[in-house]
């Protein structure tokens, strides 16, 4: 990996889905020490979703936030806060 680039790790199969994204992360900075020392990588822009799917339904409660909505498609979701 090079400053820049972005990795991708992709799952075969997910709940039935071929190739899916589950780990995405943009690579900052890499920075070398000199022989001996340590070397790190700083990543920004990190994501990772689980293997298990939860399929959202209107009614659904997570901590303060409700799904009002949610369509069988799973392409839209209406989030309140409860607060």
């Amino acid at each position: 990996m090079n400053e820049g680039e972005v990795y991708t790790y992709i799952e075969k199969n997910v709940n039935g889905e071929s190739d899916v994204p589950v780990f995405v992360t943009y690579v900052d900075s890499i920075f070398t020490g000199a022989e001996g020392m340590s070397a790190f990588v700083q990543f920004r822009y990190t994501w990772l979703i689980s293997r298990n799917v939860l399929k959202i339904k209107a009614g659904d409660k997570f901590g303060v936030f409700e799904a009002k909505e949610a369509n069988e498609n799973c392409d839209f979701i209406h989030i309140l806060n409860r607060l």
